[in-house]
């Protein structure tokens, strides 16, 4: 059994572990993370016939996995630890490129419960919604709707904070603040600074993964 969640706060993975669950994914959900995930688990007798892979690499993936010690999930930017055999850890030059944007990665990693292949998830997360959430935070401000606005903000405050981009959740906490005093002067004052900032924070993040 796997959870499929949309809940990716810290510990959310040891709970669902912890109640049953074999494994753990959280929303957005990737179909090729999910075939991965699936065929993790499953018997290499029953995918050889009975699954159709609607990722042309899927099945191949499995096979090595289950045949060597392969790459960790993530290879990009994780990679085995040498302190810890089995265990994976963010390569340093990942770690580098982000700290050296503002992002804390340790931080983040104690959000994430010192998970590095979770963290990177929540990286993931966090730049994959980043387009509707920019759209929607305009658009809210531009219709003067702050009851939505403020929801929106708080979020990005949240899951800023949460990998560790502590510049940008201030930002939002300013934000949300005013939203909730209707304080209107500042939210003119600093929703544009906002975004921008935000924007900057998903390319960081974006060009640290693809490197």
């Amino acid at each position: 059994m796997i959870a499929l969640t949309a809940n990716a706060i810290v510990g959310a993975k040891e709970t669902y572990l912890a109640a049953g669950f074999d494994d753990y994914l959280s929303k957005p959900i990737e179909i090729p993370k999910l075939e991965e995930l699936l065929l993790r688990y499953l018997p290499k007798d029953v995918y050889d016939d009975d699954v159709e892979f609607t990722s042309p690499s899927s099945a191949e993936d499995a096979v090595t996995a289950q045949s060597t010690e392969s790459e960790p999930k993530g290879s990009d930017v994780l990679e085995f630890s040498p302190d810890e055999p089995g265990k994976v850890a963010l390569q340093p030059e990942f770690i580098k490129n982000l700290s050296a944007k503002g992002i804390d990665v340790e931080a983040g990693l104690t959000y994430a419960a010192d998970d590095p292949d979770f963290y990177l998830e929540l990286l993931k997360t966090f730049v994959g919604e980043a387009a509707e959430k920019t759209a929607a935070i305009r658009s809210n401000y531009a219709t003067k709707n702050i009851q939505d606005y403020r929801i929106l903000v708080h979020s990005l405050k949240s899951s800023a904070k949460t990998i560790g981009a502590s510049e940008l959740s201030s930002m939002a906490l300013e934000q949300e603040k005013a939203a909730k005093s209707n304080d209107l002067a500042t939210i003119d004052a600093g929703m544009e600074k906002l975004v921008t900032e935000y924007e900057k924070t998903v390319d960081v993040i974006r060009f640290a993964i693809s490197e």
